[in-house]
């Protein structure tokens, strides 16, 4: 989600002697090594607190590093792999984050960068399943470029409420450690934040059941810009159907009813999409009420 390029391909791929080069799973030999550095280096060039320590402490171990060398030089090595390993990226990048926006070490932006630009690097041209989220705080599962790049898109032109709702939401449903439930949560806050100006602005209860209800209750004002087979705007019904799967769609927001169950991966993964849309045509103004 972080780099719109299209990523590098050996030649006899581009030269259709072969298939598409397939996601690298885990850590082997050609990527273990340059995760590890990367790692050691972030939790070793800094002077005012202690990261290694802070690393192991939040992920309860104190086996992440060891110490070695020869004729007195001390040099730090990583001793995890695989998930492991990247589960131990991952806490650094959040643990930077933290840092940045703590102010703890104010001369540390422009050093991050270039640390997360390497990683960002590192995990591209070895064309792993991971890569570095939008907020570069952590590592999502790499998802097919054009809907990654879609939703940097609708990230980067959303309101400042909308993109961060929809960056937690693609977060917490590609992330190293998914969490359904919060994906689903995040996606309709997301929506919320994009359609409520736009429906019910000065509402005393904003929330998107109302602006559905809105919505429903106004159906003939509102129009898509994609026209119709007649040739007219396309009716608001198919945005108001969209909605209404996405608000209706949420079983865990209440507790102890008939129908409250999980949300599974697969429907927080599909309700974030729909919220990528809905958002959208909100912001671009593809959602229109007649003059």
């Amino acid at each position: 989600m972080t780099n719109s390029n299209t990523p590098w391909r050996p030649l006899r791929e581009r030269q259709g002697k072969t298939g598409e080069r397939p996601m690298v799973e885990g850590t082997p030999d050609f990527l273990l090594k340059p995760l590890r550095v990367w790692l050691v280096h972030a939790v070793t060039l800094r002077d005012l607190i202690d990261l290694k320590r802070s690393l192991e402490l939040r992920l309860w171990r104190n086996d992440i590093f060891q110490m070695g060398g020869v004729t007195g030089t001390a040099i730090m090595d990583v001793l995890l792999e695989g998930e492991e390993l990247f589960e131990a990226v991952d806490a650094a990048l959040d643990l930077h984050n933290w840092l940045l926006a703590s102010d703890v070490e104010p001369d540390s932006h422009q050093w991050w960068v270039w640390m997360a630009r390497d990683l960002m690097m590192i995990l591209d041209e070895a064309h792993s399943e991971w890569e570095v989220n939008h907020l570069v705080n952590g590592l999502v599962r790499r998802v097919d470029p054009t809907a990654a790049q879609a939703v940097a898109a609708v990230v980067k032109d959303a309101s400042a409420d909308a993109s961060a709702h929809l960056s937690k939401a693609w977060d917490k449903a590609y992330g190293f450690r998914p969490d359904p439930g919060d994906a689903y949560s995040e996606a309709v806050k997301a929506v919320e934040a994009a359609v409520i100006p736009v429906t019910i602005p000065r509402s005393g209860k904003p929330t998107l059941g109302t602006a559905l209800k809105h919505l429903e209750d106004t159906e003939s004002q509102w129009s898509l810009v994609i026209d119709d087979k007649t040739g007219q705007p396309t009716p608001a019904r198919v945005v108001i159907g969209l909605i209404d799967l996405l608000w209706h769609g949420q079983r865990n927001r209440h507790a102890g009813g008939p129908t409250t169950k999980p949300i599974s991966q697969e429907t927080a993964e599909a309700a974030v999409h729909a919220a990528v849309t809905l958002v959208q045509w909100f912001t671009s103004g593809a959602i229109r009420k007649a003059p």
